[in-house]
């Protein structure tokens, strides 16, 4: 469970996630923050080490936008996220 303090209560513009977080999961942050008004339409990109095919499909179900998996050039979320800006 997120805790209450560290759940979106401002619009999110962009969230990167780490999907192997010691309290819970990626996921379960990615569709909490959907959850919310505030994070219907964030750019969420998900970091992890699982990049096979069943690994995307759990992130995009989970409702991220993007799945990077590490090691991850620095430059990656930032170039990422700036290019599905320009489509919306």
């Amino acid at each position: 469970m997120v805790p209450r303090s560290r759940r979106p209560t401002a619009p999110l513009d962009a969230a990167l996630i780490d999907i192997g977080l010691p309290d819970c999961d990626g996921y379960d942050v990615a569709r909490r923050i959907r959850s919310t008004p505030h994070g219907k339409t964030a750019y969420l990109v998900a970091l992890t080490g699982y990049g096979q095919p069943d690994d995307r499909r759990r992130a995009e179900a989970a409702g991220f936008d993007t799945h990077l998996v590490k090691p991850v050039d620095p430059s990656r979320p930032r170039t990422t996220h700036e290019d599905h800006r320009r489509r919306f």
